[in-house]
């Protein structure tokens, strides 16, 4: 027999047995080289129940759930009465974390009274698609804040007593003292309610409500109330954690409406090894300003990307981004801006209950158009936190820390640097 011949005999002697193979193969747990051989022989038996039944499960056991359930429903459209093929596609759906379908394969494979064996396998998925279920309620979080501290510049403003930059005065003008630095004692109360639906065990929706209050003891004129209310989608896949957040927040100053913004964002996190993540964001956002200061409004998209990184030995973790947006005024091009910025931040864990941090920031603002001033407006502001937290217990978190931030502007009116120090106290409520 020559060898052509001899290799078309072969391969009939093989095709003719790929289903019992794959059984057998299976039946030794040899899932991966049962795997393999299906994949090989897949157009030529796709369709047929046995090889279609026994490729599944091995397919189930390699984590390829998707591709088993197909094979299983072929198996069930010719053969509606295979319980076993019906078993091993509620399994399928169960390792998804498909639990409506994992629930009805199963409950179809108990209606047939099937033996004792498979009745207890059963029982026992069922069981565990009980608890996931459970775990699949609606979870409720509150979260409180307090916060009390000093600040050398309550309301950002400049140290400058007057400023000589519009050229078309002509003389300097005096600043007014609600337009200088201040500073004050202030109170930081904020309420966070998350709320999460989670869909299957890795999909979920969630809701946020935030209140944000600013209290000045020196002037009230000062203080700023924020109210933010978002939501959005949180899935867990073969890629990474990725988040769909979208956000409304409407913030008073001195008891008055003075803006509302609009978001809609994206921020995804993918696992590079142990030690390694790496982080990309964007987000879209409307900001509208008092009817009084409409030609401030402006529409923006950001940007960014960044890592984080935690050592082997140490109790210590770094993180890093780079950010650029645009931000395009509605009315007046003298309001709108581009921007970029890195962030670095640091955490070290001397003890369980005990975190040191330290968050530093830089970020380049410039505008597109000149105003009243002879220069157009340039801004380079450096923010830096160090700060201590301690866990004292499961709901309870005191904090203090302190802050700078150096806002070096090319108009004196928005030249500014302020200093703070705090201390604090978080209550979780679930």
């Amino acid at each position: 027999m020559n060898q052509i011949a001899y290799a078309f005999l072969m391969a009939a002697m093989m095709a003719g047995s790929v289903p019992h193979q794959l059984k057998t193969m299976v039946d030794q747990g040899l899932f991966e080289e049962a795997y393999q051989l299906g994949l090989e022989w897949q157009d030529d038996y796709e369709g047929v129940p046995d090889y279609d039944l026994y490729w599944a499960i091995a397919a189930i056991e390699m984590g390829r759930f998707p591709e088993a359930i197909l094979a299983l429903e072929r198996v069930l459209m010719f053969t509606p009465q295979n319980h076993r093929a019906r078993l091993e596609l509620g399994r399928a759906h169960f390792m998804l974390g498909d639990l409506i379908q994992s629930k009805l394969a199963f409950d179809t494979v108990m209606a047939s009274s099937p033996p004792e064996g498979v009745q207890n396998r059963v029982r026992k998925f069922l069981e565990a698609i009980e608890a996931r279920d459970k775990s699949l309620d609606l979870n409720s979080l509150l979260i409180f804040d307090l916060e009390g501290g000093y600040s050398t510049n309550i309301n950002s403003a400049t140290a400058a007593e007057f400023t000589d930059e519009f050229g078309p005065i002509g003389k300097p003008l005096n600043l007014t003292e609600e337009s200088q630095k201040q500073n004050s004692a202030y109170s930081h109360f904020r309420a966070v309610w998350n709320l999460a639906k989670p869909l299957t065990k890795h999909k979920l929706i969630f809701l946020t409500v935030d209140y944000d209050n600013l209290y000045s003891f020196s002037n009230t004129d000062f203080n700023i109330d924020a109210l933010s209310i978002g939501g959005g989608y949180r899935a867990s896949t073969s890629f990474g954690q990725l988040r769909i957040p979208a956000n409304l927040q409407v913030v008073g100053v001195g008891g008055s409406y003075a803006q509302s913004t609009f978001s809609l964002g994206f921020d995804l996190t993918k696992p590079m090894s142990s030690q390694w993540d790496w982080l990309s964001f964007g987000q879209a956002g409307l900001t509208r300003y008092e009817k009084d200061s409409k030609v401030r409004d402006v529409d923006s998209f950001v940007v960014g990307t960044g890592i984080s990184y935690r050592l082997r030995t140490w109790p210590l973790q770094f993180h890093g981004s780079v950010q650029a947006g645009d931000f395009k005024a509605k009315e007046s091009d003298m309001f709108g801006y581009s921007l970029w910025g890195v962030r670095f931040s640091g955490e070290y864990r001397p003890a369980d209950a005990h975190t040191i941090f330290v968050n530093t920031s830089y970020q380049n603002s410039s505008y597109d158009a000149k105003s009243d001033f002879p220069d157009i407006r340039e801004d380079d502001v450096i923010d830096s936190v160090l700060g201590w937290r301690w866990q004292v217990s499961k709901q309870t978190t005191i904090s203090s820390n302190i802050a700078y931030v150096d806002n070096r502007s090319t108009q004196t009116i928005y030249d500014f640097d302020r200093f703070k120090a705090q201390i604090g106290m978080r209550y979780i409520l679930d």
